[in-house]
């Protein structure tokens, strides 16, 4: 029985069951969401894959997502499944993972960005339909609990100068408008595990 249109299929049972395939084997990703508990991506094909932490049984990483090629063609590991599922990715770490598929990544950190460079940079990007703005900041500036998190954003609301927060952890967050000071905070605050500040990755089909 094929799946209804629109609908998701099930990833492979090789995916499910931990064996993994690369994430662009067959199709190209069309989207994806990076949070501290779980992935998902979108495949041209209509495969969605998810990984992330499996004390609740969610997916492990297919293979290669944690690995770029080198200068030399070979795949270097960029973190460990258990890292990437404990403590989630570095603006560093995606962007190296983004790096090997066919995507342009652009990259911001936030101690480069004040308020108006900032609000410039979203209203340039989030009007346009062929690209992601991938968010990362820490929960505490939002009001959430938890620490460092990655989000897409969707929109940005000139009147109240908010931005329409898409948080992946659905299941404790639903959508929510964020005032563009307290995301820029949240992004400001240093990363604890690369020392660095937090940030936002544009995402883009590849020139």
């Amino acid at each position: 029985m094929s799946a209804a249109p629109g609908r998701p299929k099930q990833a492979p049972a090789a995916a499910r069951e931990g064996e993994g395939t690369p994430v662009g084997a067959s199709a190209k990703v069309l989207d994806l969401a990076a949070g501290r508990d779980h992935s998902l991506v979108l495949r041209e094909d209509s495969v969605l894959l998810g990984w992330g932490g499996d004390g609740t049984g969610r997916f492990p990483p297919p293979a290669g997502v944690c690995t770029a090629p080198d200068a030399a063609g070979a795949a270097v590991r960029i973190a460990s499944a258990e890292v990437v599922a404990r403590e989630g990715m570095t603006m560093d770490q995606l962007s190296a993972v983004l790096a090997h598929y066919p995507v342009a990544v652009e990259k911001h950190f936030a101690d480069t960005l004040d308020l108006d460079s900032l609000r410039e940079l979203l209203k340039k990007h989030l009007r346009e339909s062929d690209r992601f703005v991938l968010f990362n900041f820490n929960r505490r500036f939002t009001g959430e609990v938890g620490g460092g998190h990655w989000s897409p954003l969707a929109a940005y609301h000139e009147a109240s100068d908010s931005v329409l927060l898409m948080d992946v952890a659905r299941y404790k967050y639903p959508p929510v408008w964020v005032p563009l000071v307290r995301l820029l905070r949240g992004a400001q605050d240093p990363d604890s595990v690369s020392g660095k500040a937090r940030g936002l990755l544009i995402v883009s089909k590849a020139p």
